[in-house]
C-alpha cells in the first residue's frame, strides 16, 4: 500500500467531546504468513481484515490470533485484498485486483459472493461505505506515484446502492482525477483523496462524475501530490493524509454552497494566512507533534463523533530507521495552532501498520505486517506475518 507522507488535511466543523483519555494498545500479535492491509470493524463484536491471502474475520477477542478465520478470497486472480468496508455487521465488502467480494454474514465462509468489475490500467485500490445502501470503490493505478512528476489523469470509480447485487449493481464512472484514498460518513457523504492534490466530495456518488465536486488543496496544479488516507467522523468532519509541506495539520470544514443541496459538499479554499478570523469552511494549519520529524500516515478511522485514530510512521534524521506509531485524538479539532495537544502517540514495535478501524470511542483495531527481513534465500524468501494490535480504554 502506498504510504502517505508528513501531514494531514483536516476538515472540521464540529468540536469533539471533552474526554481526552487515550487508548492503551496491546502488544502486536501475528497471523503467520498472512500480511494484512486493511481492517473494518462494524461493531465491538466483529472485525473484518483483508490481506495478501484474502479476507479474515474475527468475532473476538481480537488480540487472539486464533480468533481470525480465513473466509474468502478472489479466484482466477491474485488472492490479495486491497480494501474492506463493513457499514454494518450484515453488510461487508472487500476489493481484490478486479473482483469485489460481498457478504451478509461475514463470519460464514459460505455466505461470500464475488463479482467481477471492469477494471483496466490498475487494480481496485480501496472501498468505503457511508451506509449499507451507499458504497464506493476506486481503481488504483498500476504504478506508484508521489515523486513530484506530472500527475496522471483519468480515474475510475464504482458506486452502488446494493453492495451485494453483483456486477450489474456497481455503476462505473470516469472522473478527471485519479483517486488514491477514500472515506465515507453516514448518512451520505464520501470523500476522495487524489494523486494530484485534489479533494473530491459527494453526497450523490451514484450520479457518476456529475455527483462529485473538486477542490485543489495541495501542490502545484497537475503535479503529483497524493493523499493516501481519509477518515470521516461525520459529514462535516473528515481528515485526509497529505504529502509533505513541512509537517502541519490542516483543518477546516466541509460546507455546502447555497443552492446546491444534494449535489455534493464543497470544501473551501486552503487559507494559510490569517487564523484570527475563523469561519466555518476555512482551512487552518496546526501541528500533530513537536519537532521537524513529522509522521507519515498510512490509514485512519473515526468513531463518530468522539475519536479519530491514524496509523503511520516517523523516520529518523538518517532516513534509514523508522518507527511505526498510532495517533489518537478524542478532540482532533484541537487548538488553532496547537493541534498536537489533542493527539497522543504510541510507538508500536515490530510492525508496519497499514489499516485501522474504530467501532467505538473505546476500541480501535490496527493491522499490518512484520517488517521485511531478508532471509538466507534472498529477498522475498521470508513471507511477512500479519500483525494486529488492539487499543482499548
Amino acid at each position: 500500500m502506498a504510504v502517505a507522507v508528513a501531514s494531514f488535511a483536516m476538515l472540521a466543523a464540529a468540536a469533539f467531546g471533552a474526554d481526552t483519555r487515550g487508548l492503551t494498545w496491546s502488544a502486536p500479535v501475528s497471523l503467520a504468513g498472512t500480511p494484512l492491509t486493511a481492517v473494518s470493524c462494524p461493531s465491538e463484536q466483529m472485525c473484518l481484515a483483508g490481506g495478501d491471502l484474502g479476507v479474515y474475520v474475527s468475532t473476538g477477542p481480537f488480540e487472539d490470533p486464533n480468533s481470525w478465520k480465513h473466509v474468502a478470497a478472489p479466484t482466477g486472480e491474485s488472492p490479495a485484498i486491497y480494501g474492506v468496508a463493513c457499514p454494518s455487521a450484515a453488510v461487508c465488502v472487500a476489493v481484490g485486483t478486479h473482483t469485489l467480494l460481498s457478504s451478509s454474514n461475514p463470519a460464514d465462509a459460505a455466505s461470500w459472493h464475488s463479482a467481477g468489475l471492469a477494471v483496466s490500467n490498475g487494480h481496485l485500490g480501496g472501498v468505503a461505505c457511508a451506509s449499507a445502501s451507499m458504497c464506493v470503490a476506486f481503481v488504483a493505478p498500476a504504478r506508484n506515484f508521489g515523486n513530484g512528476h506530472r500527475a496522471p489523469h483519468g480515474g475510475t470509480l464504482f458506486s452502488t446502492s446494493n453492495p451485494a447485487g453483483g456486477s450489474a449493481a456497481w455503476k462505473r464512472a470516469s472522473i478527471r482525477d485519479v483517486p488514491s484514498a477514500i472515506g465515507c460518513a453516514r448518512p451520505n457523504v464520501c470523500v476522495l483523496g487524489t494523486l494530484d492534490g485534489d479533494i473530491m466530495t459527494s453526497s450523490k456518488p451514484g450520479r457518476g462524475a456529475r455527483g462529485w465536486r473538486t477542490t485543489h488543496q495541495g501542490g502545484a496544479p497537475h503535479v503529483e501530490w497524493p493523499f493516501y488516507s481519509v477518515a470521516c467522523a461525520t459529514p462535516p468532519y473528515c481528515l485526509i493524509g497529505e504529502v509533505p509541506i513541512g509537517g502541519p495539520l490542516l483543518r477546516g470544514g466541509l460546507r455546502q454552497k447555497p443552492g446546491t443541496y444534494g449535489k455534493g459538499f464543497l470544501p473551501s479554499s486552503w487559507l494559510r494566512a490569517d487564523v484570527r478570523h475563523v469561519k466555518a469552511g476555512t482551512w487552518l494549519p496546526t501541528v500533530i507533534s513537536s519537532g521537524r520529524n513529522q509522521p507519515s500516515m498510512n490509514a485512519g478511522a473515526c468513531a463518530r463523533p468522539r475519536l479519530c485514530a491514524f496509523v503511520g510512521e516517523t523516520t529518523d534524521s538518517s532516513g534509514r530507521n523508522t518507527t511505526d506509531r498510532l495517533y489518537v485524538a478524542t478532540k482532533p479539532a484541537g487548538l488553532f495552532l496547537n493541534g498536537r495537544k489533542s493527539w497522543t502517540s504510541t510507538a508500536i514495535a515490530d510492525a508496519q501498520l497499514t489499516g485501522v478501524s474504530c467501532p467505538s470511542a473505546h476500541l480501535c483495531v490496527a493491522v499490518g505486517k512484520t517488517p521485511f527481513q531478508p532471509g538466507p534465500g534472498g529477498p522475498g524468501a521470508n513471507q511477512p506475518d500479519g500483525r494486529i494490535t488492539v487499543g482499548r480504554r
